[in-house]
Parts: C-alpha cells; structure tokens; sequence
C-alpha cells in the first residue's frame, strides 16, 4: 500500500506480527498500571505484579491534575517497559471527553486530541529520561510501550517520541488497548513513517465503545494496526484490513458500541488491578455511560 504524505513516500505492509503471548504479557502490565503508585513502585501489587516476577521499576509516573498515571522498569528477560492505565473513573471521563483538535508540533499539518496530548505532555519529561537512562546502562534493550483507554493514546505518544528524542532506541512495540482515536487523518498516515511497521498493534474488544471515540466525524482517524477480538476469549481474533488511511469497516467498526463493558474486559481479564475488587457497575450507572455515549455519536437516548 502506497501513502504520500508530508513529501513522503512510504510503502505500507496491511499485515504485522502480531504476538498473543505479548498481548497477554502487556495487558498484565497495564493491570499493574492501575494499582496504587506505593505498590507499582514497590511491586508488591498482587497477582497484576506477580504475573512478571522480578521486575525491576524505574520511575512511577502520576498526575492527579490530569488522571494520568504510568510506570517504567525492566523485565527480568530485559525488555524496557512504558505502562500507561486509563481514566480512573470511567463513566465521567466519556461524559466529559470532548472532540477538540491542536496542531501537532512534529508533523506538517497534523493534528492531535488537546486532551490526551495534554495528559502525555504532563507527565512526558521524566519518562523519556528514565528510558534514556535504561538505555544507557542496558543499551541496545527492546522496549515495550502499552495502554489502556486514555493510557492507549498516551502511550502512541509515548512511543513516538521514543523514537523521535532518546538516542538508541531500536526494537521497539507497541500495543494498545481500547484506544481512542488520537489524531486527524494527516497525523494516523504519518505515525507508521516513524514506528516500525509490523509491531504497533491495537487491540479492541467486540463493541468496546472507546475506539469509537472521537468520531470520524469531527476529523479523526486511527492509526493502524487493529487486531479484533469478537469474543470473550484470548484466543480468536481478526488480523484487520486497516491501513494509515482507513479504519477497517468489518471490524470494531462494524458494532454498535455502546457496552462499556466491553471496554473493561480484554483477553478474557478485567482490565482493573484486581478482579477481586473490580467495581460491578449499577443499572444506573451503566444507563447513564449508555446515554453518554449515544450522544457521543449523536444518537438518540
């Protein structure tokens, strides 16, 4: 597939390898990202830690202004890690998420999501020194970056300007989770001139309503690679046909998404640090998050 953009020609392979054995080791992470920061930064968060035994964080990062709130380390099989969770309260982050679209710095005609650009930003500067500093003492380290929700469109940021600003970075992946849409088409067909092609993946979840979000539109457009899973399970999924100028239509565009429950499943876990102390959502409340997000796509209740 060829794209031309920004006096740029690159060709695009439609198919990655993706790894469900990363995927699983990655959504653990992202479970860790959600814990307490005294527990991340002690890893002493339950069965979310334990899952990757000797680990070793680097930094945890947090920002009560902006909901943020990430970790980094190193795996015991010495793979760099960036973990970023998402909203901690759900319902109100989709009730007050908005549309807005900033000009992207870095790329000619790109825009961004204010919001979720502006969460990266506040918590940003520290990450990239931590990693430069891992890099230094581990150099030529493969690095993973990983998210969930918000945490999803922080860490395409995050994984962008590791590429872009920390000198040795190489082998680097990058999967999500649930993503919301980051950016306007411009900026969805540059980001794969800077990741590698075949290791950033986006995973989704049946009629998981985040990825829907913010509409195409209001001039926004995922950036590829979605991976779909319309089950429960961890097992099946489907490779989509997605590309940095269009989302796949068979895939989680093909739902009707409204089930925030979807959201907070993915690989057949709860995406919290515990499931034991997962919060059950009332009626209520899963009637109100339902109204939101009909008017979010501007349906009727």
């Amino acid at each position: 597939m060829l794209s031309l953009t920004a006096g740029l020609i690159t060709l695009y392979p439609v198919h990655g390898q993706y790894d469900s054995t990363l995927a699983m080791s990655s959504l653990y992470y992202i479970k860790t990202s959600y814990c307490d920061s005294s527990t991340i930064a002690s890893w002493s968060c339950g069965d979310s830690c334990s899952y990757h035994a000797d680990f070793e964080v680097a930094n945890v990062y947090r920002n009560d202004t902006t909901g943020g709130q990430g970790f980094s380390g190193r795996s015991a099989n010495g793979q760099i890690v960036v973990s970023w969770r998402g909203s901690s309260n759900i319902e109100n982050w989709i009730h007050d998420l908005d549309f807005t679209l900033v000009a992207y710095p870095f790329c000619s005609g790109c825009y961004v999501h204010k919001g979720f650009w502006h969460v990266y930003r506040s918590m940003a500067s520290r990450m990239l020194a931590d990693v430069s500093n891992l890099l230094q003492t581990y150099p030529g380290s493969p690095i993973l970056v990983t998210g969930h929700s918000l945490g999803a469109a922080v860490a395409v940021h995050t994984a962008i300007d590791l590429l872009r600003l920390v000198p040795g970075v190489g082998d680097i992946k990058l999967y999500t989770f649930g993503d919301p849409r980051v950016g306007d088409p411009t900026f969805a067909a540059w980001v794969p001139t800077i990741l590698p092609q075949g290791k950033q993946f986006r995973i989704t979840h049946a009629a998981d309503p985040v990825p829907h979000l913010p509409p195409m539109d209001f001039g926004f457009l995922h950036v590829p690679h979605e991976e779909w899973y319309d089950n429960d399970g961890s097992t099946s999924w489907t490779d989509c046909d997605d590309s940095p100028s269009s989302e796949d239509p068979n895939c989680s565009d093909s739902t009707f998404p409204i089930d925030i429950w979807d959201h907070l499943l993915y690989l057949g876990i709860c995406t919290e640090c515990s499931c034991s102390s997962t919060p059950s959502l009332s009626n209520a409340t899963t009637h109100r998050i339902r109204t939101s997000l009909l008017k979010k796509f501007m349906l009727k209740p």
